[in-house]
């Protein structure tokens, strides 16, 4: 499915969805200082925020989530990680949702399809967001 909503300039949104893959968009100035569109296609587990998306040395599934991760999404001082877990929702260790929590750190857990687009409308509001997309 592909998403249309516009959000600012040179912030990671995510323009569509498929099973096992998603396409993020973004823009860059260019030497002119005009807005040069670029995109990506993901097809592994990635977490994106509105100012950075990560593809590299991230868990394909729930039960590889660590603390290790999570406190690197909390020192991106997000107030809200929406978790993609593919077609089914698996929640992560209560300790892990505990921690979170305790760290001020809201975590949603749902389908990819779903926090694809719940990331969207929470970028569109400039909330701190962060989703972490899981393929595995």
């Amino acid at each position: 499915m592909k998403f249309t909503q516009e959000s600012g300039a040179g912030r990671y949104q995510v323009y569509s969805q498929e099973p096992g893959q998603v396409v993020v968009e973004w823009s860059e100035p260019d030497d002119q200082g005009a807005a040069q569109p670029n995109s990506k296609t993901l097809t592994n587990s990635f977490l994106l925020t509105p100012s950075l998306l990560q593809s590299e040395g991230l868990p394909e599934t729930v039960a590889e989530l660590d603390a290790e991760l999570l406190q690197q999404i909390v020192e991106l001082q997000v107030e809200v990680l929406l978790l993609g877990c593919g077609e089914r929702i698996e929640f992560p260790s209560p300790a892990l949702i505990g921690w979170l929590s305790q760290q001020g750190v809201g975590l949603e857990v749902m389908t990819s399809a779903a926090a694809c687009r719940t990331y969207n409308l929470l970028l569109v509001e400039d909330r701190r967001v962060a989703a972490l997309i899981l393929f595995g």
